[in-house]
């Protein structure tokens, strides 16, 4: 999905090549589900107005995850991701980014190498704009889920958040 924002045409990327699913069993027992820390710098922070300067490129397999219903996610792999985001407004990097599945922030590492992006939107700042995240996919249960990114403004005061996009766990 491109975003038009003021005239700009906003271009990201996540790419969520992955997966839920349940425990893997032996005959004897099965293995605890890894727990996940809502470790979210978001959480406590309020919520700007106005939509995030990012671009989601990919879910899964699918290309464009606007016009998917849910994205099918195999129980065999990671979720994972990458994409791009930064503080509009400021024309700043952003001071971090959160993925949020079902209402919970996890960090996501963020200023990987996105020199496409600043030479794009014409920006030199956003140089280092680049994301990525990789969760075990047995730490989310087998059904519907929903994912949004969070893009935290440069001094770490509030976020914006994106829309979300739905991804089901099989």
């Amino acid at each position: 999905m491109t975003k038009v924002l003021g005239g700009i045409v906003l271009a990201a990327c996540i790419i969520l090549a992955a997966s839920c699913g349940s425990k893997s069993t032996t005959d004897s027992e099965s293995a605890p589900a890894p727990v996940l820390n809502a470790d979210g710098a978001t959480t406590n922070l309020p919520h700007l107005s106005g939509p995030p300067k990012y671009f989601l490129d990919r879910l899964g397999a699918v290309v464009i995850p606007s016009t998917a219903k849910a994205v099918p996610i195999s129980s065999t792999d990671q979720v994972a991701g990458m994409g791009w985001a930064a503080d509009g407004p400021a024309q700043l990097l952003a001071g971090g980014v959160d993925i949020v599945i079902d209402g919970k922030a996890y960090a996501a590492k963020y200023g990987a190498p996105r020199p496409d992006v600043a030479k794009f939107l014409k920006v030199p700042a956003y140089t280092a704009c680049g994301f990525s995240f990789s969760f075990p996919a047995a730490a989310f249960e087998k059904g519907k889920h929903r994912l949004s990114v969070r893009v935290l403004n440069h001094d770490k005061t509030g976020y914006w958040e994106s829309d979300t996009f739905p991804f089901e766990c099989q």
